[in-house]
């Protein structure tokens, strides 16, 4: 089965950044102005010393276990200092990148993890943003029934924190009266 796995990707561009985006980016301003510098150069200054979540390095691209996970398996945070948005890396930044990511899913894949989610979390274009470091989130997946491949998690909803649905509430309640007025419940 993990052989019929085909490896994709998922691109958006949106006019406003999703919920969870957002509020690390409102957190990130008000840490900034608190502290005059960006949040994310105190979280790898303290990791680093504290050494517990500190995963490794790679050129100037950190690899970090996240303080608060988001998946079920261990999740990686990906630092890019200095850099705000996937059009700021070098190609040496994306090559440590690959080799940092390399690295971590081989761990994973030690694990039997084989299937994630991958999202980088950029400053909103047109920004200056300098309290803004371009991060990024790799969740591993696991399938709760191998069988019929239904998977634990999506992107959208666990990195993001982007609330999902395919029915308005009001479509949905009405669906629901209907049934529920045709037997005569209470």
């Amino acid at each position: 089965a993990v052989g019929r796995l085909a490896p994709h990707m998922h691109a958006e561009l949106t006019a406003s950044p999703p919920t969870g985006v957002e509020r690390l980016l409102k957190a990130e301003e008000a840490w900034y102005a608190a502290h005059g510098r960006p949040y994310f150069a105190d979280l790898l200054d303290h990791e680093r010393a504290a050494g517990g979540r500190w995963i490794g390095q790679s050129g100037d691209v950190v690899f970090l276990a996240p303080f608060a996970p988001r998946g079920l398996m261990g999740d990686c945070q990906i630092v890019f200092p200095e850099k705000r948005v996937v059009t700021d890396l070098s190609e040496k930044d994306v090559a440590d990148f690959a080799a940092g990511l390399r690295r971590v899913l081989k761990t994973f894949a030690a694990r039997d993890l084989r299937c994630f989610n991958l999202a980088f979390l950029p400053a909103p274009f047109d920004t200056d943003a300098p309290h803004h470091w371009l991060t990024a989130r790799l969740i591993p997946r696991f399938f709760v029934n191998p069988q019929i491949h239904v998977s634990d998690i999506a992107v959208i909803r666990t990195v993001l924190d982007e609330a999902v649905a395919v029915i308005y509430p009001e479509d949905n309640a009405r669906l629901h009266r209907a049934a529920w007025e045709g037997e005569g419940l209470d």
